[in-house]
């Protein structure tokens, strides 16, 4: 399956080169450290559309989505694998595409939740998409034909 289409005509503002991270929970050091070097890069005027809740809003689901990969798509290996981690500023939103070659996710994404529904009451299994869905605007999951996850999350603002 091919990248599906965002929608998103211009150029990145702001786009990073792709972190390469090994599926281990030790990485997430150098994950938050990309996330602040993006968030250092935002231009002039950004700042307020993208303030510290939008941010923190958008780095808990980017951190779910890592979480889920050393988990689920890497959890029954020996040896860990590979995460590549990209981030982009477009003039409407973020968007941060995951790429990884663990086993093929089977799941569903469904509508976001209302924020009324109590997390902590819900079931481990899912939940994570869950707060994935909630803190952003789209997500997105497909697998290639070379055999490699991709997982899409956009955030959208207004300046």
């Amino acid at each position: 399956m091919k990248r599906p289409q965002l929608g998103i005509k211009a150029d990145p503002v702001v786009a990073l080169p792709p972190l390469r991270l090994t599926a281990t929970s030790e990485e997430l050091t150098r994950f938050h450290a990309y996330l602040e070097e993006f968030w250092g890069k935002l231009p002039q005027g950004y700042s307020s559309a993208l303030n510290e809740q939008w941010q923190m809003l958008f780095t808990t689901a980017a951190a779910e989505i890592i979480s889920n990969i050393i988990t689920h798509a890497y959890g029954r290996s020996d040896c860990p694998g590979w995460i590549d981690f990209h981030l982009s500023l477009y003039t409407d939103c973020v968007t941060g595409e995951f790429t990884d070659r663990g086993i093929y996710w089977n799941g569903q994404l469904g509508p976001n939740l209302p924020s009324a529904v109590d997390i902590p009451q819900m079931a481990e299994s899912g939940r994570g998409m869950h707060i994935i869905q909630a803190a952003t605007d789209e997500l997105k999951y497909w697998r290639s034909n070379d055999d490699e996850n991709h997982w899409l999350v956009v955030k959208k603002f207004s300046q």
